[in-house]
C-alpha cells in the first residue's frame, strides 16, 4: 500500500518547518501530497495568488498541476528546480520522496523577478473568469525578489525537503519492522503459552484427583471434586476461546490488512438499526460524515470486536436505547478510529470490562482466570484488540449511561493509492 505524506511525517511538524523557510527567505511556501493538493495552510501566500487566482475553481486546479509538475521536474532534475507558473509568478520546489516514489513537494515561490507583461496577466484574468483589473492591480503588489534569492532559496527548499524525505523513510521503516515484529512474536508466543498453560493445568488437575481420601468423608471428597470439576472447566472455557480464536482467524495470527469502506462493514448493524423500528429497545448507529471513505486494515477483526461488544450490551439492555458511533480522529501518523457504544441497560460488570483491558494491553490469557460465565468471549476480544494495537475503556456517567470507547489505529487511503 501506498502511505501518504500527511501518514509518514506529523502535519504539525512540516507547518512549522514551512513557516520558518516563508519567514527566512520572504517568500510563499506550501507543502503538498503527491497530487498537488496542500497538506498544510499556505505560508505568506500573496492576495495575487489566495485571494484571486486559487479562489477560482480553474485557478486551484492549474495551481496544484503546477505544483505536481514541479516536483516531478524536481526529481528529474536531482535537485530544486525554478520555474514559472501558469499565472505568470516564479515558483519553485523539491519532491518529497519515498524510496523512488513522490509522495509530496515542498514547493515556494509567488514572486516575481521582472515585470510580466499586464497582456498575459489579463488573459489569465479572463480564463479564469476574474476582473482583468482587480488582478492585474494584485499582480503589481506582489513581491520582487532578486535572482540571488530565489537560488539560495531554492537550494535551501532542496535541503530541507532531502530532510522530509529520510525522515518520511525511516518513519516508514519503522512502523513496517514494529507491525512485522510483533505478529511473529506475538504468534510465536502465543502457541508456547498454550501449551505450557494447559500442561500446567491438567498437572494441577491430575494433583488435586491423587488426593481423593476414600476414607467416607463426603463433604472432603465433595469439596476436592468440585476443585477438579472448576479447574476442568476453566481449562476447556480456555480450549473454547482458542478454537473460536483460531476460527475466526483461519488459523493465522497474521493479520491480514486491506483497504475498507467502516460503512460497509457495518452495514449488518445499519440494517438491524431500521428493524429494531417499533420496539422497546432503540438501536442507533451514527457514522460521522468525517469518517473517510477508505481505511486501511484488518477489518475482520475490527468487525468482530465492534459485533462481541455489542451482542453483550443487546443481552444486557432489555429496554431503553443503544447507541454505536463511529468516528475518526488524528493520531500521530495515522488515524484513530473511534467505536463508542452508549446504552441504558445494566451497569457494566467490572470484572469483565478488567479482563478486555487487561488482555487488550498484554495480549495474555493465561495469567487471570474468570469466575463469571458471562464472561465467555472476552479473551477474544482483547486478544483481537492486543494484535491491532487497539485501546478500550469503560465508563458510567452521573446518569447512569454505560460507555464503551474502542480505538484502533488505521491508515487513510487516499485516492489512487
Amino acid at each position: 500500500m501506498e502511505l501518504s505524506l500527511s501518514e509518514l511525517i506529523d502535519i504539525d511538524i512540516l507547518q512549522e518547518i514551512q513557516n520558518s523557510f516563508s519567514n527566512l527567505f520572504g517568500v510563499a511556501a506550501n507543502t503538498t501530497d503527491k497530487d498537488g493538493v496542500p497538506v498544510t495552510k499556505g505560508s505568506n501566500f500573496s492576495d495575487f495568488c489566495y485571494q484571486h487566482v486559487r479562489n477560482t475553481v480553474l485557478g486551484k486546479k492549474r495551481c496544484e498541476e503546477c505544483d505536481v509538475k514541479g516536483a516531478l521536474m524536481a526529481r528529474e532534475a536531482g535537485e530544486s528546480v525554478v520555474y514559472t507558473c501558469h499565472a505568470g509568478m516564479l515558483d519553485f520546489a523539491a519532491p518529497i520522496m519515498l524510496d523512488d516514489k513522490v509522495i509530496g513537494a515542498f514547493v515556494g515561490g509567488q514572486v516575481r523577478t521582472a515585470q510580466t507583461d499586464e497582456g498575459q496577466i489579463r488573459k489569465t484574468a479572463k480564463e479564469l473568469g476574474i476582473d482583468p483589473d482587480e488582478l492585474a492591480e494584485a499582480y503589481k503588489k506582489t513581491a520582487t525578489v532578486d535572482t540571488e534569492t530565489v537560488a539560495k532559496a531554492a537550494e535551501f527548499m532542496s535541503r530541507i525537503a532531502g530532510l522530509i524525505s529520510r525522515s518520511a523513510n525511516q518513519n516508514y521503516m519503522r512502523m513496517e519492522e514494529s507491525r512485522k515484529k510483533k505478529s511473529a512474536l506475538f504468534q510465536s508466543d502465543y502457541f508456547k503459552r498454550i501449551n505450557e498453560y494447559m500442561k500446567q493445568q491438567f498437572a494441577n488437575i491430575l494433583e488435586e484427583a491423587e488426593s481423593f481420601d476414600s476414607h467416607g468423608d463426603v463433604d472432603a471428597v465433595t469439596e476436592v471434586l468440585d476443585k477438579v470439576i472448576k479447574k476442568s472447566s476453566d481449562v476447556l472455557s480456555v480450549v473454547d476461546h482458542m478454537v473460536e480464536y483460531m476460527s475466526l482467524t483461519g488459523g493465522d495470527m497474521n493479520l491480514h490488512e486491506a483497504s475498507y469502506n467502516i460503512r460497509d462493514v457495518l452495514r449488518p448493524m445499519q440494517d438491524m438499526a431500521y428493524g429494531m423500528q417499533g420496539f422497546d429497545l432503540t438501536f442507533d448507529l451514527m457514522i460521522d460524515d468525517s469518517v473517510p471513505d477508505c481505511l486501511f486494515g484488518d477489518s475482520m477483526r475490527i468487525s468482530y470486536i465492534i459485533s462481541r461488544l455489542m451482542d453483550n450490551r443487546f443481552m444486557h439492555t432489555p429496554s431503553g436505547w443503544i447507541v454505536l458511533k463511529i468516528s475518526t480522529e488524528s493520531f500521530s501518523y495515522s488515524t484513530m478510529l473511534v467505536a463508542e457504544i452508549s446504552d441504558t441497560g445494566d451497569r457494566l460488570n467490572e470484572e469483565r470490562t478488567s479482563l478486555i483491558s487487561h488482555y487488550a494491553q498484554t495480549g495474555d490469557v493465561f495469567t487471570m482466570n474468570s469466575n463469571d460465565d458471562e464472561n465467555s468471549g472476552v479473551e477474544v476480544i482483547g486478544l483481537l484488540l492486543y494484535q491491532v494495537s487497539g485501546n478500550i475503556s469503560f465508563d458510567v456517567s452521573d446518569s447512569g449511561t454505560n460507555v464503551i470507547r474502542v480505538e484502533i489505529p488505521q491508515l487513510t487511503v487516499t485516492e489512487g493509492s
